[in-house]
């Protein structure tokens, strides 16, 4: 006889046996030790929220729901972030996790979350609903050793000079001036850092809204990824997490802010020198390209670059709180205007639009086979300028 499979929250006497199966599931302590440190830190990460099926009282897999605020084209909506889903080696390919991944969005959508995001394996999580909503990340690398490069053309009353050797406006080198040291995050600046992204980062459309009991990186620093803080004046000037890569000789900057446009270049150079003490020669910002960061790092000299977007996913619970007003979806998948059908599409390109990875012109781009203007005239132009492009920024904050 098959064995029954019950999916239900754990108890708060069960938890010991959630972190056992944490620590199989993944194949190593290191998850296990996260799941320990949200269930001690993190008051969302209650026993409830551990989503466990459980055969022959065994518990085989486990999926953690976490419920958050998640920031769409317009305002913030309740959502929730679907983590550390793991099923015991030994009983795999069962459906055993899938059954947890269900029940934990049956459970988010009855507590009122309209999305649910996770950052997961992409050819597995489609299949709940989840599709692909954010670029992975915009790189702008800066090579922090190359010399000053000759002007390719001249001004016209230098052509018959020698080419002018053209100085980036920003220099990073580790002995620039004015370059202040960062600093290892504590506890008393957590609370000015999460502000600092809320006014910044958290902008962008499906972010993710932060509260400083929820923050992880006390957990998370190490050797290998630092959370540190740079100074002014006594205050927070900004802040950045990096990531040393010895074999790329590359420090990557996930996340970083300022809190005024004019500190972007000293801040620079504050990373640059960082990097420089690290061995390393290669400085790459993965942020925004609107950010002053990202901007005063082109303006010296820097390349970027956009990664498509993978891992980085969100399924819709419900059209409710997600769409401006005068807007819905309808049962069978079309754009309604005042309750007028004016455009239709696939599911995936729906909730990209909705959540700003896609614009209305993208859709159009996408081709006639998944996207269906069912309205000309201003009618489309409505829906053009209320779905125009906005630039969404995957934060791996609050507890990755």
């Amino acid at each position: 006889m098959k064995p029954t499979r019950v999916v239900r929250g754990a108890t708060p006497q069960e938890m010991p046996q959630v972190a056992d199966l944490m620590e199989r599931g993944f194949g190593h302590y290191d998850e296990r030790h996260l799941f320990e440190y949200l269930a001690a830190n993190d008051p969302t990460c209650t026993p409830e929220a551990c989503r466990i099926a459980v055969v022959d009282g065994a518990f085989v897999a486990c999926t953690v729901v976490l419920p958050r605020r998640v920031r769409t084209r317009w305002g913030w909506v309740a959502g929730v972030i679907v983590t550390l889903v793991c099923t015991d080696p030994n009983h795999r390919l069962a459906g055993h996790g899938a059954a947890t991944v269900r029940d934990s969005l049956a459970v988010a959508a009855k507590q009122g979350a309209s999305l649910a995001i996770l950052y997961g394996v992409p050819a597995y999580y489609p299949r709940f609903g989840f599709v692909p909503v954010l670029p992975r990340r915009y790189e702008t690398t800066l090579d922090l050793t190359a010399p000053p490069t000759a002007s390719a053309t001249p001004p016209r009353e230098l052509a018959s000079e020698q080419p002018v050797a053209v100085s980036p406006r920003i220099t990073l080198a580790s002995d620039s001036p004015g370059a202040a040291d960062l600093q290892a995050l504590e506890d008393g600046n957590i609370a000015a850092v999460c502000e600092l992204y809320h006014a910044t980062l958290g902008r962008y459309p499906v972010a993710v809204e932060r509260a400083p009991e929820q923050w992880i990186w006390r957990f998370r620093t190490d050797d290998a990824r630092q959370l540190l803080v740079w100074p002014v004046g006594g205050g927070l000037g900004g802040y950045a997490l990096t990531v040393p890569d010895a074999d790329s000789s590359t420090l990557t900057v996930p996340e970083a802010a300022v809190t005024e446009p004019g500190h972007a270049p000293q801040m620079l150079r504050a990373l640059g020198r960082y990097a420089a003490e690290l061995g390393l020669s290669k400085l790459t910002l993965q942020l925004p390209p609107g950010e002053p960061l990202a901007r005063a790092a082109r303006l010296a000299g820097a390349e970027r670059r956009q990664i498509a977007a993978i891992s980085g996913m969100a399924a819709v619970l419900s059209w409710d709180g997600l769409l401006p007003e005068g807007y819905a979806v309808s049962p069978r998948g079309e754009l309604l205007l005042e309750g007028r059908p004016v455009l239709r599409t696939d599911y995936p390109m729906m909730a990209q639009l909705v959540l700003g990875h896609a614009s209305a012109t993208d859709l159009e781009a996408a081709g006639g086979d998944r996207c269906e203007w069912l309205v000309d005239g201003p009618w489309r132009e409505r829906v053009r300028e209320t779905f125009g492009d906005a630039l969404p920024r995957w934060t791996l904050a609050p507890y990755w």
